[in-house]
């Protein structure tokens, strides 16, 4: 059974501006859950926090162009699932 890590940790943990965090859950690029005191992020999906701060912060791509990048790489695997069925 898999964990959840609040907001203001994964704000602290990855050194995150929580306008970037609420914006990636505003474009539900990452899905969080609300509990009484705080947001929730399941640990399955600190990889995609992980990602995307990458992207945001190192290569200084905005939240636009991560759910672009975001849609792309999940066509890209989608093909390839489609290729193996068929090949």
């Amino acid at each position: 059974m898999s964990h959840s890590i609040s907001r203001t940790q994964c704000i602290a943990a990855y050194h995150l501006e929580a306008d970037f965090f609420d914006a990636l859950c505003e474009s539900e690029l990452i899905r969080v859950v609300q509990n009484e005191d705080d947001w929730y992020l399941d640990e399955d999906d600190l990889d995609l926090l992980e990602r995307f701060a990458y992207l945001h912060y190192d290569l200084e791509i905005n939240v636009a162009g991560l759910e672009v990048i975001d849609r792309l790489l999940r066509q890209i695997e989608d093909l390839q699932q489609k290729n193996r069925r068929i090949s």
